[in-house]
């Protein structure tokens, strides 16, 4: 007799497994917007981190590039500062006047002594 009032309660909580009404579609479709919802912001998250990596990239070989040319034209400026230097001492000035401006030093007179 506990046999068949065992089967008895377990058909009863059959009953009431299959009786109970479904959970409503949106109660199994929120965890799974959700889930949905975070693989796109990690999806997004990722590609904007490739493309901040790809910028800063670029802009380090653009600076290096610019401090390149820099230092080019500083030693571009080195070299005229060396030679407005040398063309700028007496004895080059000088030559200039006296060739190319035909300019010379009066000649040297005796003074008279009265």
């Amino acid at each position: 007799m506990a046999v068949k009032a065992q089967e008895k309660q377990t058909a009863r909580f059959r009953r009431r497994v299959k009786d109970q009404p479904a959970e409503p579609l949106s109660k199994t479709l929120y965890p799974m917007v959700i889930v949905a919802g975070l693989l796109l912001a990690i999806v997004f998250s990722a590609l904007e981190t490739v493309d901040s990596a790809h910028r800063m990239r670029s802009l380090y070989q653009e600076l290096d590039q610019v401090q390149r040319q820099q230092n080019e034209l500083l030693a571009v400026h080195s070299r005229l500062l060396l030679e407005r230097g040398a063309r700028a001492g007496l004895n080059e000035v000088e030559r200039a006047a006296e060739h190319e401006l035909d300019m010379h030093f009066p000649p040297l007179t005796e003074p008279d002594l009265q």
